[in-house]
């Protein structure tokens, strides 16, 4: 991944840069948006909007992107998080809520 300094000031202009590198990606691969649609499993007027800068559905970009190569790119969106040895021991158990005004404590299984 480069190390470019992005300094959208919306996400709708973070979203019309993603569309328009979406197209030029479909455009380098000689990729009618039907054809891209078909292998992608999606609507052509998805992949329309999607270009406009519109917002589209995650399971549609990822398909989008699957088909045109790009999901490696897509993974590096967020990195892998290191978890510290404590805190994998902490995810594992239970946590208990603070007690207020003399009621029993409730019990909260951490989600993941």
């Amino acid at each position: 991944m480069s190390n470019i300094k992005v300094n959208f000031k919306t996400n709708s202009e973070l979203q019309a840069e993603l569309g328009q590198r979406l197209r030029r990606l479909r455009l380098q691969r000689n990729m009618p948006r039907t054809e891209l649609a078909e292998k992608a499993g999606v609507a052509a007027g998805s992949i329309a909007k999607a270009e406009a800068g519109e917002d589209i559905r995650l399971s549609t970009l990822l398909g989008l992107m699957r088909v045109l190569g790009g999901l490696d790119q897509v993974l590096q969106l967020i990195p892998v998080a290191q978890v510290s040895p404590l805190e994998a021991v902490d995810l594992g158990h239970e946590r208990k809520n603070a007690r207020r005004f003399g009621k029993k404590a409730a019990t909260v299984k951490d989600k993941p």
